[in-house]
């Protein structure tokens, strides 16, 4: 069953060595508006000024979110005090990624399908800000005319076009997930001649946040044809941090645009701090990242575990419909098809996030996952 769902997309600080913890464990709208917030250095609470009230209290072991209308109470460890703020950094710089290295659906598929899902996945992470270098975008005449030579045509229309070496993008890749990750090769890509013998689009207008990759035949040279788009990089609130079997497991709650990277930690956790004030919702998303660490100090993505939080008091205002079980889908990659993770009965109580009208599928929401339901099965319970 294929569903296209287009998935919201847009500093990597290497260390000499990876912290060290006694720690041997691994998990829109608000009645308050805040004009200022500040941590102090000497108090746990957060200090708010021009609020009607205060939404969140911050301990050394609970994160306390209320607004008044959801409340959360959330364990955390006083991780700060734990790790050096260098490898904190590195793992922030990283945060907003939907997969890593083991639970990528196959590094085996075509070199285009990874550089799709590794650029929606890394577009809005600080890290892509800073390697965006990477990517040419003033790209060298002589390649574009190989190109259209090749592909037999005349001009490119309704594309954009940037180009990046091979061999820079696979460090890039060892960069984000370690040195086992896949490194493509120019014969994991199509040509122009090859696209164009098997039929695939050489030119004319592509979807937004989509993309089309080919070898240029010059050096190792990928050209990528996109349509134009705007990205932001996003942060997420970090309120745990645990190692166990020589892994960290960073735990975060929410996900908030940033307008520019903060370059300490406290910044950072300051200003995730202020948009979580603004932004305590009856569900919130929540996600566990496994970083692994390399012998040279570097810490990379194993994988993301995304699911949401559910309020103390939220009400639970959907339910499911069918004389069958209902199958729930989800996946972590743009290129992925969707697979089942669950199947609901009659009867189930459920949150509902974003729905896809168009396409006839809704985002749910249970204490256990989040996944997508068809709409017409999910029935709004009458209040």
């Amino acid at each position: 069953m294929k569903k296209v769902f287009i998935i919201g997309i847009c500093f990597c600080l290497l260390l000499t060595s990876c912290g060290k913890s006694d720690n041997k464990e691994e998990t829109t709208s608000t009645n308050a508006v805040t004009e200022s917030t500040t941590v102090t250095e000497t108090t746990t609470e957060i200090i708010t000024e021009a609020t009607t009230q205060n939404n969140i209290t911050l301990k050394k072991d609970k994160l306390i979110l209320d607004n008044g209308k959801y409340r959360y109470e959330i364990e955390k460890t006083d991780f700060e005090e734990a790790y050096p703020e260098e490898l904190l950094l590195q793992f922030a710089s990283m945060l907003s990624m939907n997969f890593g290295v083991e639970d990528y659906y196959d590094w085996n598929t075509t070199g285009e399908n990874v550089f799709v899902d590794v650029r929606h996945c890394c577009l809005s992470i600080n890290n892509f800000i800073k390697k965006k270098s990477l990517f040419n975008y003033d790209n060298p005449q002589e390649i574009c005319q190989k190109f259209m030579e090749d592909a037999q045509l005349e001009e490119l229309r309704g594309v954009e076009t940037f180009t990046f070496s091979l061999h820079e993008y696979n460090d890039y890749l060892k960069d984000l997930f370690g040195p086992d990750v896949i490194q493509l090769e120019t014969s994991d890509f199509e040509t122009a001649k090859s696209a164009k013998e098997k039929g695939l689009p050489l030119s004319s207008d592509i979807s937004e946040g989509d993309y089309r990759c080919f070898y240029s035949g010059v050096d190792d040279i990928v050209l990528v044809q996109c349509c134009p788009t705007d990205f932001a990089s996003y942060g997420e609130y970090v309120y745990d941090i645990r190692e166990k079997e020589g892994n960290y497991y960073v735990y975060t709650i929410g996900s908030f645009e940033m307008i520019e990277y903060e370059e300490t930690l406290k910044k950072y956790q300051q200003t995730m701090l202020e948009e979580l004030n603004r932004n305590i919702q009856k569900f919130m998303q929540t996600k566990v990242y496994k970083f692994g660490c390399t012998a040279d100090g570097d810490v990379y993505l194993k994988s993301v575990d995304k699911k949401y939080l559910i309020a103390d008091n939220a009400e639970y205002n959907f339910i499911i419909e069918s004389d069958k079980p209902v199958e729930v889908e989800n996946k972590k990659a743009s290129t992925e098809e969707y697979k089942i993770i669950d199947k609901l009965p009659d009867g189930t109580k459920i949150l509902v996030g974003s729905k896809w009208e168009r396409i006839g599928w809704t985002e749910i929401i249970t204490e256990d996952y989040w996944g997508f339901v068809e709409t017409k099965y999910i029935k709004e319970i009458a209040g």
